[in-house]
């Protein structure tokens, strides 16, 4: 039922040097799917496919780019293959010959896999998070996490000289589907803490509403700007070499909404910049390791943008281990008094997803595919497409992210 789930209604293609073998996936009996694969497998290994996973299975492919986005999101595959030749997965070259290095495991808990992906463009995504929350690594890669609790969104404790950067964020549920939103971010520069909640509420250093006039976090200029209509807030702090931290608050009657962005870091990073390199947390690691699993982990596993679910809550704040406490409001959403609540949105099991998807006939789908036309052939498609879906709120895909409304 899960690969039925996986593969309907998309037509996918298995490549062989030979011939191309085309698979419907239409059917609702595992039986069937299984004896239809299985023939597929046959008739591609026969026809000597070009690429193999690290198990020695047969991989299905198809259009390149659509299966790739499509199987990096909701797994599962792994992108380490034997090739004959020059592949693309997911517009990524992955050049093989002999069988490709796998990332070998860390030799103790807190150690990061060995970087070995390409420097992200000046053009790429910066890194971020945006509402619901859709989270940016720093490379540019996104991917979205729906639990419930206190998360290190990046931590460097070598950040200017030393002072230390710490960027905490608060997630939190909307009855009754279970979709989180980012409710709050906490940003620590030395000593000094600036932490901006979705409703418009501020502190500096434990003082609500703060005069911010002149400000800074630890010698870190700190600006905010209101515009005209008091319906949104700027915030930006300095990092240096033309790096910021630039967060954005939009109030309304219908729901409120945070998102920022660690802008200049691509352009400090091809600058041959280090400020950030020690930085880790659901920003993965200033270098990504090679291949689809990139999000690195507390523990030093990796995972695929499809594994967030597993990911997520490896970045938990957890005051056993000495994390900072940078939230005014004490919640209890922090280790090692609790786990973060898993949504039903980004279960393993699917099931909750696809009755959404079918619901009045399918209505809520469509209303969704609708409300995001704009985006059709963009990577933010799917985000904004799940957004409508989960909420029912047209609107989401007038959000500034989604218009291309600069941040």
């Amino acid at each position: 039922e899960d690969l039925i789930d996986w593969f309907q209604p998309y037509q996918y293609l298995c490549h062989s040097s030979f011939k191309t073998i085309h698979l419907c996936i239409t059917m609702t009996s595992s039986t069937l799917l299984t004896i239809v694969l299985s023939i597929a497998f046959m008739a591609a290994a026969s026809a000597q496919t070009d690429c193999v996973d690290r198990t020695g299975k047969w991989r299905i492919a198809g259009k390149t780019n659509d299966w790739c986005k499509w199987a990096r999101k909701y797994g599962p595959i792994e992108v380490d293959y034997r090739c004959t030749e020059k592949q693309i997965v997911d517009d990524c070259p992955v050049t093989c010959g002999a069988p490709c290095a796998v990332t070998p495991a860390p030799s103790e808990a807190t150690d990061m896999p060995t970087a070995s992906t390409p420097a992200p463009t000046v053009s790429a995504p910066p890194a971020g998070g945006r509402d619901d929350p859709h989270l940016w690594t720093w490379a540019g890669e996104m991917y979205d996490y729906h639990g419930q609790c206190d998360l290190i969104y990046t931590t460097c404790p070598k950040f200017d000289h030393n002072k230390g950067l710490h960027v905490h964020l608060r997630t939190e549920f909307v009855e009754p589907m279970k979709w989180s939103t980012i409710a709050s971010i906490a940003v620590q520069i030395g000593e000094d803490v600036l932490e901006v909640q979705n409703n418009g509420a501020y502190y500096l250093n434990g003082a609500a509403f703060a005069d911010l006039t002149d400000s800074n976090l630890a010698g870190h200029e700190l600006t905010q700007a209101i515009d005209k209509s008091s319906t949104r807030d700027y915030y930006s702090i300095d990092l240096t070499d033309n790096m910021s931290i630039d967060i954005k608050v939009r109030t309304s009657e219908k729901r409120d909404s945070l998102s920022f962005a660690i802008n200049g870091i691509h352009e400090h990073r091809a600058a041959g910049g280090t400020a950030l390199s020690d930085c880790v947390g659901l920003t993965s690691t200033w270098e990504h390791p090679a291949g689809s699993r990139f999000l690195v982990g507390r523990s030093g596993n990796t995972y695929a943008p499809h594994e967030a679910a597993d990911f997520g809550p490896e970045w938990q704040v957890d005051f056993s281990k000495n994390d900072p406490d940078l939230f005014k409001q004490k919640m209890g959403r922090q280790l090692p008094k609790k786990q973060c609540d898993e949504s039903p949105l980004q279960s393993k099991d699917r099931r909750h997803l696809k009755k959404l998807t079918e619901a009045d006939g399918g209505a809520n789908a469509r209303q969704a595919e609708e409300a995001c036309a704009h985006l059709r052939g963009n990577e933010l498609f799917d985000s904004c497409y799940f957004d409508v879906l989960v909420t029912g709120d047209v609107t989401f895909a007038e959000e500034p992210w989604y218009t291309g409304e600069e941040f």
